[in-house]
């Protein structure tokens, strides 16, 4: 375990009174953690002021905690395992890692395009978790915004998703259009919509 500067004083303190306590000196734990000694007795100081009391009694071989160093150090190691735990999958996550991937999707995509990719998903990343959730179009711009879906997959809205959102053309779907004969479009080979 290394000493890290950046994190929170809090987490700095409960992590430098494990060290401290799992050495059983504040000389071997200044030298473990690379840290004058001094450093290390000012954040106990610290640390105990803002508890009320003691949390290391100093012996003639070093420290050793007392009955209030015990609760906080159960209570630390909890502490500091959810957090390193909410960390790590923050971290994952600003990284694009998940173990999850939440789908909305327009039923007519299913067959051509959703199907065939989630085989190859499933093959590459076999503990994937995949919800999938059939919606409008617009109910996808508001469940991408609010964090509720990761991926969209559409016929409609790319120029105003992509105002907001990374997209990308999978195909262009062929459509047939019906118009009146004497409407202006009506002898155009192509419309664009």
């Amino acid at each position: 375990m290394r000493f890290s500067h950046h994190l929170g004083p809090v987490i700095e303190k409960l992590r430098l009174f494990l060290v401290i306590i799992e050495e059983g000196s504040l000389r071997r734990a200044a030298e473990r953690l690379h840290i004058s000694q001094s450093a290390i007795t000012r954040q106990i100081q610290l640390l105990e002021h803002g508890l009320g009391g003691r949390v290391l009694e100093r012996t003639s071989t070093g420290v050793r905690p007392t009955t209030g160093g015990h609760a906080l150090a159960e209570s630390a190691r909890i502490v500091l395992a959810n957090y390193d735990s909410a960390l790590a999958e923050v971290r994952r996550l600003v990284r694009g890692e998940s173990d999850r991937l939440r789908i909305g999707y327009v039923a007519s995509a299913v067959q051509q395009y959703l199907g065939p990719a989630l085989d190859v998903l499933r093959h590459a990343y076999p503990k994937l978790k995949v919800k999938m959730l059939d919606q409008t179009p617009g109910e996808m711009i508001i469940a991408l915004r609010q964090g509720e879906i990761d991926l969209a997959l559409t016929g409609q809205g790319g120029d105003l998703l992509a105002r907001d959102f990374y997209t990308l053309k999978l195909a262009s779907v062929p459509s047939l259009v019906t118009l009146p004969l004497d409407h202006r479009l009506a002898s155009n080979e192509q419309i664009h919509i």
